[in-house]
Formats: structure tokens, C-alpha cells, sequence
């Protein structure tokens, strides 16, 4: 923990960014720490680590449920609604689709946000 000084000049004790995602993860639903996940990775955060923060801490509960968040995040993911969308498609056992796919066209190159592989 490190303390910053706010506005109002009182301090405010504050987590790291790797830490705030492995605590979110422990506590809170995986559609919601995949969001805050996903989104702390486009900002600098790394798989390594949100572990080795996990790991600092030393507490064991949750420590599954943020293995499980591990495995489901994507830097790639620019938005909640992408984030969850890619989450519902895994839970109903479609492929994992490809995230902002570049599509070139006569008017320019166009991106997709997220396309499914071999679905039409």
C-alpha cells in the first residue's frame, strides 16, 4: 500500500494496479473482474504481475477464482461490452473469438471489434 496525497489534502492510502485486479478477482463476479482486468492490462498491467501481487499478499481465499480470471483476460478487449460478449461466447462453448480484426476495404483498412473464428 502507498499513500497519496488528494485534493482536499487529506491522504488516501491507494493499491497498486496489479494488486486492485487480484483483489477484484477474489471478490467480485468474473464478468466484472474480467472488465477491471482487461482494462488494467491496456494499461500496463501484467499476467506476472497481478500474481506476484497475489502472492505478496499472502492470502489463499479466492485464489482459484483468480486463476480461473487469469486465464480469461485479453489486453486486446477495448470496452466492457467487448469483455463481455467474448465472456458469453466462451461460456456457450463457441470458439474464442479474435479481437480487433483489421479489415481492409476499397475506402481504407476498417477494424472489427471481435469476429468468431469459423463461424459465418
Amino acid at each position: 500500500m502507498t499513500e497519496i496525497r488528494v485534493e482536499s489534502g487529506a491522504l488516501a492510502r491507494t493499491t497498486t494496479l496489479e494488486r486492485t485486479v487480484a483483489d477484484c478477482a477474489r471478490t467480485l463476479e468474473t464478468e466484472r473482474a474480467a472488465i477491471i482486468g482487461d482494462h488494467a492490462l491496456r494499461l500496463g498491467a501484467t499476467l506476472q504481475g497481478i500474481r506476484d501481487s497475489a502472492e505478496r499478499t499472502g492470502a489463499a481465499r479466492g485464489s482459484r477464482r483468480l486463476g480461473d480470471l487469469l486465464s480469461l483476460l485479453d489486453p486486446r478487449s477495448e470496452s466492457p461490452g467487448e469483455t463481455r460478449t467474448r465472456l458469453a461466447l466462451l461460456a456457450a462453448g463457441l470458439p474464442a473469438p479474435q479481437l480487433q480484426f483489421d479489415i481492409p476495404t476499397a475506402e481504407g483498412l476498417f477494424r472489427s471489434g471481435l469476429t468468431s473464428h469459423g463461424l459465418s
